[in-house]
């Protein structure tokens, strides 16, 4: 199934798009339990929306996501397919279509995120790597700011677990040019 696509959308407008079609959205503040009060809730995050079957139809899945700091953080997965009331095959596969849009899209930049076990196999697929712990603190993570390092140590168990991807960009080609004399 192909998806239409909206955003980037601030928290307000994503709110606003679901509620017009009866979908009750959960923000940040009503889903971030354990991250409350840091910067994986106050980051300018921006979202995306999976529409079917389009623009026009009723959005079934968002993906969010800020910059911070030189990487960007993972603002929330969540499926609406069931809330659609849209039958199974035009909302199958959403949440994991939209995740792989908005990563696509902000590829610059290691992604790092905090995913529930039900939302872990989406990220694993794309590439997403579980962080490393060695006696409670996250090891080989160089380019993630300390200040995220250290939310995630104290999160670390439970239902959720802290993820990330790096992106490699290819070196400049270097092209010699040989004249023939």
């Amino acid at each position: 199934m192909e998806f239409q696509v909206k955003g980037p959308l601030s928290e307000k407008e994503t709110v606003a798009a679901f509620a017009e079609h009866g979908i009750e959205y959960a923000t940040r503040a009503e889903r971030y339990n354990k991250l409350q009060g840091t910067m994986f809730e106050s980051a300018p995050a921006r979202y995306y929306i999976a529409y079917a079957p389009d623009l026009d139809g009723k959005p079934v899945a968002v993906q969010g996501i800020a910059p911070y700091e030189g990487v960007y953080l993972l603002s929330g997965l969540k499926s609406y397919a069931k809330e659609s009331g849209l039958p199974r095959e035009q909302t199958r596969g959403a949440g994991k279509f939209i995740s792989e849009k908005v990563v696509d899209l902000h590829s610059n930049r290691p992604i790092i995120g905090y995913a529930s076990s039900a939302g872990l196999p989406v990220f694993t697929g794309q590439g997403f790597k579980e962080m490393k712990y060695q006696n409670g603190e996250i090891v080989e993570q160089d380019d993630v700011p300390d200040d995220v390092l250290q939310i995630l140590e104290g999160v670390q168990g439970g239902s959720y677990t802290a993820i990330r991807k790096l992106f490699y960009r290819p070196a400049v080609k270097w092209f010699y040019y040989v004249r023939k004399e």
